[in-house]
């Protein structure tokens, strides 16, 4: 991510949103909210055109209370008020962030005073093999996984930014929550290309033997094949 886009983000009061997530730069977050303390948040920061801040909830029924330390402004694009006062929100992460200390409000949602979190600078003839060794085991990846599920693979165009390649790649791929939160929290853009390829490469291998052990067990019609087995 360009530290240009970070640079007013020294210090920022946030409000928190808690969920059962992990939302990474760029990335969009479709929201149905429902909770009344959160329908406020997402009126005051729609209001005031203000982001707000979603972080991963370390307890089981997402009340907030435990959270993770490293989370991602949502920028609000589109709110859909419906007719009992639940919402559709649609929100794009922008930076990362880390909570430094935290407060309850008068509408029982959080608001935390954060600082940003970066990736450190990294050379390009260090960085280069890794964007390029991403970008192939990921088309490889992604064609496996959509020919798994039976339909054509969707026109895609992945960043040429190595950060932000890292990131759609960590959103992508099936990784439980706290590996992803792992890659959130990373501030090196080489380590978490070379933790994604070492993790591509081994789905790469086990959509692979699925595909092969598919194929072996496929169903046959014994009329086709009368002459292959033995008639005792």
């Amino acid at each position: 991510m360009a530290r240009d886009s970070l640079t007013a983000m020294d210090r920022l009061e946030v409000a928190l949103f808690p969920l059962n997530t992990v939302l990474f730069p760029r990335m969009p977050l479709p929201l149905h909210v429902f909770e009344e303390r959160f329908r406020k948040l997402i009126l005051r920061c729609s209001e005031a055109k203000e982001p707000f801040g979603v972080v991963l909830a370390a307890d089981a029924d997402e009340r907030g209370e435990e959270t993770a330390r490293v989370g991602t402004l949502a920028r609000i694009h589109a709110v859909q008020r419906l007719d009992d006062g639940r919402m559709n929100v649609l929100a794009v992460g922008d930076a990362r962030f880390a909570v430094l200390r935290r407060r309850k409000t008068e509408d029982d949602y959080q608001i935390a005073t954060v600082e940003p979190v970066y990736d450190l600078p990294a050379s390009p003839r260090t960085i280069e093999p890794l964007v390029q060794e991403v970008r192939r085991l990921f088309s490889t990846y992604f064609e496996a996984l959509v020919a798994k599920a039976g339909i054509e693979v969707p026109e895609y165009e992945l960043p040429a930014d190595p950060s932000e390649l890292s990131f759609v790649v960590a959103s992508v791929v099936q990784l439980p929550l706290m590996r992803r939160q792992q890659f959130l929290e990373l501030t090196s853009t080489s380590e978490r290309l070379q933790q994604e390829i070492a993790y591509l490469q081994r789905s790469i291998e086990r959509l692979e033997r699925q595909q092969d052990e598919s194929r072996i067990a496929t169903p046959f019609d014994p009329d086709d094949w009368k002459d292959v087995f033995s008639r005792n």
